[in-house]
């Protein structure tokens, strides 16, 4: 995050590390999927997880809805921040995404066919 806004504030770097947190309590159910509702009912949940965590921890109400604000979009963007977080996000699922894929092609002999797709 800090790469992309070295200046980012406190909810951008919360909103930054918790936009899919939750994947941890329901597991990865949109499996990659572009489906607008399936985008929406994840970043949904994400925010109400972040939003209730902080909430415990006696977060400051703006700070909250900051953060909630930021995760509720972190898919699409919107505002600049929103934007920030959602490019964020893209860049390191790219990056996830494309060194397992380099492996596995690599492991399987087919490094040839793995180069194709990136054409």
């Amino acid at each position: 995050m800090k790469q992309l806004k070295p200046d980012a504030g406190e909810a951008l770097l919360i909103a930054g590390m918790a936009h899919d947190i939750e994947r941890a309590f329901y597991g990865d159910w949109k499996a990659g999927s572009s489906d607008p509702e399936k985008l929406k009912r994840h970043q949904e949940l994400s925010a109400g997880i972040i939003e209730t965590f902080l909430q415990k921890q006696n977060a400051p109400h703006e700070l909250i809805a900051r953060v909630k604000n930021l995760v509720l979009h972190h898919e699409e963007g919107g505002n600049e921040e929103q934007a920030i977080l959602c490019d964020a996000d893209c860049l390191a699922y790219l990056e996830e995404k494309a060194v397992r894929n380099a492996k596995h092609y690599k492991q399987e002999g087919k490094v040839e066919e793995g180069k194709k797709k990136l054409e």
